[in-house]
């Protein structure tokens, strides 16, 4: 077992961390936990804060950006997932007036059009049933699939 690192050594690995790639507080609490650092926690990641190696909202705003382009995730995931990561709703909010809603629009459209057409089955109640089951996993809002089932 590796002996548990003193707060500055933690904290320079956390700054290592963060610099690499963007963390969340959340993450980084984890982290600090694991290495049995409970009671420093709360000044690294203040300090980690102060000199903007975590930043909450430019997190939410790359996690975001990403998890819609890359995952073509939906809202509704976005934000549950987000949450779990104790963003406050308005950083939340602020990270999903980055995304054009006409390319949302469009990206999950695209989505459900590529679901419909691998979709291997006769019974049209069916496939329904499965599309709308692969929204709701991919976190897409029920009026945007049910508008994509009206324009077919």
């Amino acid at each position: 077992m590796k002996p548990k690192p003193s707060a500055n050594e933690a904290y320079t690995k956390m700054m290592e961390l963060c610099s690499h790639s963007e963390k969340s507080a959340y993450d980084v609490r984890l982290k600090l936990i694991k290495w049995g650092l409970e009671e420093e926690a709360d000044k690294i990641i203040e300090q980690l804060r102060t000199e903007s190696y975590i930043d909450d909202a430019r997190f939410a705003r790359a996690y975001t950006k990403d998890k819609f382009r890359f995952n073509k995730w939906g809202r509704i995931k976005i934000r549950y997932m987000l949450k779990r990561l104790d963003f406050e709703k308005e950083v939340i909010d602020a990270a999903f007036s980055d995304i054009d809603p006409s390319e949302y629009r469009q990206m999950v459209f695209a989505e459900l059009g590529k679901k419909k057409r691998s979709t291997r089955t006769n019974n049209p109640w069916q496939q329904k049933a499965k599309i709308h089951a692969f929204a709701n996993l991919r976190g897409y809002e029920n009026d945007l699939v049910n508008e994509f089932f009206e324009s077919f």
